[in-house]
């Protein structure tokens, strides 16, 4: 398969996605626009499969260890920072934080509800190569293509699944199927031609939005689970969304795409600690920062994300600089 080359429109949805998540967080506008806003991390999730292209195994394998070793010094960052965060409010509030060592199997984040997210996906990558290798190794008696590999593991793990509904009744807490089959569902956008116009698309964003508001307003269902589990409509959504800025021309060399493709993953992890330092102060401030918290928290997440990467290509050139 082909490699395709980088897209500035994608990178841009990043950014955008990284604002969208701020927003769902900050609930400025209640639980109206819920479905629409828990978009954000299934396309993210649909952007990671789509870049997902390799030739060979031994390619796959290499892209594999490389998420591997990225995702999971992201995924000890965060745990540190909000760590630390953690000891920062017992000393200032007197709240304490009670951590159990069990979230680290369940994926239902304690340290910081949105890294369910980067630590259900670590799994997953972890997951695929593991697999990835064991195939490998039987080759030589029998030959499986990726698509027939990508199979074989979704079912494996949809049986793992079912039998953790069936003993425990708690299939919200395992992130990491969620994040195959949006992974999976990018993974395909990739190697299929997309022929659907950009007038359709926003069409058919728009009555998913009204779908999904309506239903939320009416209660033609509740919403047990619904910080982990997304609703089809919400699922419809991201794909529509990705495919609309799949056919969106925008040069990689603008400032937005490059937020999106440098800075969007540290805006995701920061922005829970700032939300809880801003509404801690907020309303002894003015009752309009409440409303314009999603740009200042995504603008001082930028300015954060920026300074780290300063610090980090001054302090080891080498190992940063591409």
């Amino acid at each position: 398969m082909q490699a395709v080359n980088r897209n500035g429109s994608i990178d841009v949805l990043r950014a955008v996605m990284a604002f969208v998540v701020i927003v769902n967080h900050t609930c400025i506008f209640g639980m109206k626009m819920q479905d629409l806003l828990d978009c954000a991390v299934p396309v993210f999730l649909i952007i990671s499969g789509y870049y997902f292209h390799s030739t060979s195994m031994e390619e796959e394998k290499r892209k594999l260890r490389k998420a591997i070793s990225k995702i999971s010094y992201l995924f000890v960052g965060s745990v540190f920072l909000y760590v630390t965060w953690g000891g920062i409010k017992f000393l200032f509030w007197r709240e304490l934080t009670e951590y159990d060592l069990s979230i680290l199997w369940t994926c239902t984040n304690l340290f910081c509800p949105p890294l369910w997210y980067i630590q259900s996906y670590l799994y997953l990558m972890v997951i695929l190569y593991f697999v990835l290798n064991t195939i490998q190794r039987i080759k030589k008696k029998f030959c499986f293509s990726h698509l027939r590999l990508r199979i074989m593991l979704l079912i494996s793990i949809l049986s793992w699944i079912f039998l953790q509904i069936y003993a425990n009744d708690n299939f919200h807490t395992h992130g990491t199927i969620i994040c195959l089959i949006y992974w999976l569902i990018g993974l395909a956008l990739s190697k299929i031609n997309l022929c659907l116009s950009k007038f359709h698309l926003a069409i058919g964003c728009l009555l998913l939005a009204i779908s999904s508001i309506i239903l939320r307003r009416y209660g033609f269902y509740d919403g047990v689970g619904m910080h982990r589990a997304y609703y089809f409509t919400t699922a419809l959504l991201a794909v529509s969304i990705f495919c609309f800025f799949l056919h969106v021309n925008i040069n990689n060399s603008n400032i937005i795409s490059r937020i999106g493709r440098v800075n969007s993953i540290h805006i995701y992890i920061v922005h829970w600690v700032l939300i809880e330092i801003l509404f801690r102060i907020g309303n002894d401030v003015s009752p309009y920062l409440y409303f314009l918290s999603p740009l200042i928290i995504f603008f001082v997440s930028y300015v954060l994300s920026e300074t780290y990467l300063k610090i980090l290509v001054n302090r080891f050139p080498t190992k940063c600089k591409k």
